[in-house]
């Protein structure tokens, strides 16, 4: 799943590992 490589290609801290997930959703639409 991309949203499981996301954060692994782009180092984020866990805080912002939340907010990301909304974001890795849109993007996965995106990429589809």
């Amino acid at each position: 799943m991309i949203d499981v490589r996301e954060p692994i290609l782009h180092p984020v801290p866990i805080a912002d590992l939340r907010p990301t997930q909304i974001t890795v959703g849109m993007r996965e639409v995106a990429a589809k």
